[in-house]
């Protein structure tokens, strides 16, 4: 976080929550928004800013701003077991056990991260309700009510979790399409 002119303003993802960092993703990675500044004006927007802060800004606050913006955060050694949400507890694998999502699990992921707001959607995916059975974990209802729920959570707290199926996908989707391209020569 950075103060100008007696405003915070967010500048990393350790102060965003889950919502706030995939708006923000979107407008980065949309295409139509070609101009930077007028991109970083939507982003202001969306961490809190009003067009009265905005306007207050100059040239050089604006760059100041945009230099200390860090969507990487700091490093989790360990990917967070379990969350709280509304007094339910939600558990991303079994205590003593290694993260097991099965093949349905994994091709709901793949088909999310081709969504503007994936991250929350994953966390849906990931984290069971201790109370549900596998069920009603996998009803479309079940996971969009976690999605919403799960979008004021901390993003850089479950960020390691998106950061780690990403490159679990990307490794073996790889492997995959490889092997797929081996078998039509």
């Amino acid at each position: 976080m950075i103060k100008i002119n007696e405003k915070d303003w967010i500048t990393n993802i350790d102060e965003m929550t889950i919502g706030q960092f995939e708006q923000v993703m979107t407008i980065i990675n949309k295409e139509e928004h070609r101009f930077v500044v007028d991109k970083y004006i939507k982003i202001f927007k969306v961490l809190g800013a009003d067009e009265s802060d905005i306007q207050a800004l100059s040239d050089d606050q604006f760059f100041q701003i945009i230099k200390a913006y860090d969507l990487n955060g700091s490093k989790i050694e360990q990917l967070p077991r379990t969350i709280e949400v509304d007094g339910y507890q939600y558990a991303a694998y079994e205590e003593g056990k290694e993260v097991h999502l099965g093949l349905s699990g994994l091709a709901k992921i793949e088909k999310a991260m081709a969504e503007r707001d994936f991250y929350s959607y994953l966390l849906a995916i990931l984290f069971k309700r201790e109370d549900q059975t596998s069920e009603e974990h996998w009803r479309d209802y079940n996971l969009s009510a976690r999605r919403k729920r799960f979008k004021a959570l901390p993003a850089h707290t479950y960020f390691s979790w998106v950061q780690w199926m990403a490159e679990k996908i990307k490794t073996n989707i790889e492997f995959i399409n490889d092997k797929s391209t081996e078998a039509t020569k």
